[in-house]
């Protein structure tokens, strides 16, 4: 899946920022995202029989040389591998606290570590354990943003890694806006092919970007791998600033099997006219879960019919799209909203 960097990248960089950056002579230049080539949705790898795992990826543009005000490291690229997500879904900005420290020294005026928290920090946020990711590189090996480098990919040593679901990222390091790339799906790690089963459930959802209407059936992207007699549960929430969602369950502990999903979501008439996200679980019949969340929201309409199944023609037809006026009012309603979440997600993707 082709992702759109044209209209992620510049949100996502100026959402990290812990202030103003306007005076930084590197200042808000847009910064290189690791763009992941495709791969399977599901990659599943044999710790057995695979010592290294080979990544391949890209960049759009180089970028090298430095201001004054930039640590000497800076522009350069990190890759990383979590075995839990939640719903902000980017990781936190800054990996250590003496990158901060450092970032700090080369430009004092706008990275203010006492402006910058624990929970902004990886290494020390509340929000994931340090058992929950593990660095592909190491933050003194991290890599030049040139061609010639992002040919050879990354090598991830599996030695240090255990069976389980991981979700891969990449890092671009140029304080003080530092950004988040993820590699759409996930990598499975299991001790061997008899014991598959005992690396736990596996579920990934794709980036999906729509206006659904509630009560119709949106297909859910994504894929499992999961043990047969696992279950699966849907759940949407309204996103309203930064929080968690109140999450609804719309399926719950569904039968689901290996391979891209084959799950609807239908929005419920409550979730009409906001803008949503979704997050999957599934089960193994061993009650070992893994928990899945959408990386882009959707824009939930109201039916622009509200509930006439003759498409208020008159002709009873059976039709339910509606006649040309009421479809062209509906459009000009959902482009509004559709607007808006595309501004709530860029300015809440790091925050997250």
């Amino acid at each position: 899946m082709r992702r759109r960097w044209s209209t992620l990248v510049l949100p996502l960089v100026a959402a990290l920022a812990p202030g103003g950056v306007a005076q930084a002579s590197n200042g808000n230049k847009p910064r290189q995202p690791v763009r992941w080539a495709e791969a399977e949705c599901a990659q599943i790898v044999d710790l057995s029989q695979t010592a290294t795992l080979h990544l391949d990826y890209t960049i759009g543009e180089e970028d090298v040389g430095m201001t004054a005000d930039e640590v000497d490291d800076s522009r350069t690229m990190q890759f990383f591998a979590f075995r839990r997500q939640d719903f902000r879904i980017a990781p936190p900005p800054w990996i250590t606290q003496a990158d901060v420290t450092r970032a700090a020294e080369a430009d004092p005026v706008n990275v203010v570590p006492g402006a910058i928290t624990t929970d902004d920090v990886l290494e020390s946020t509340s929000r994931f354990a340090s058992s929950d990711w593990l660095r592909i590189t190491a933050d003194d090996a991290r890599v030049p943003i040139t061609f010639d480098q992002a040919a050879m990919g990354v090598d991830w040593d599996l030695g240090g890694a255990t069976p389980g679901t991981y979700v891969l990222w990449g890092y671009t390091w140029e304080p003080v806006l530092n950004i988040w790339s993820a590699r759409a799906g996930f990598v499975k790690l299991v001790a061997s092919a008899a014991a598959a089963a005992d690396a736990g459930p596996s579920i990934a959802l794709l980036d999906d970007e729509a206006v659904v209407v509630a009560g119709d059936a949106h297909p859910v992207l994504g894929c499992a791998d999961v043990a047969d007699g696992s279950t699966v549960t849907l759940q949407w929430g309204a996103k309203v600033g930064s929080v968690e969602p109140q999450w609804q369950t719309v399926v719950e502990d569904e039968p689901i099997a290996s391979g891209m999903l084959a799950l609807d979501f239908v929005p419920p008439d409550e979730a009409a006219n906001q803008v949503v996200q979704l997050r999957a679980t599934v089960r193994d019949p061993q009650g070992r879960e893994y928990t899945a969340y959408g990386a882009r929201v959707l824009s939930v309409m109201a039916d622009p019919d509200g509930g006439d199944d003759g498409g208020g023609d008159g002709g009873g037809n059976g039709c339910s799209c509606g006649t040309p006026t009421q479809r062209g009012r509906w459009l000009a309603a959902a482009l509004p909203l559709w607007l808006l979440a595309r501004r709530r997600r860029r300015s809440e993707a790091g925050a997250r």
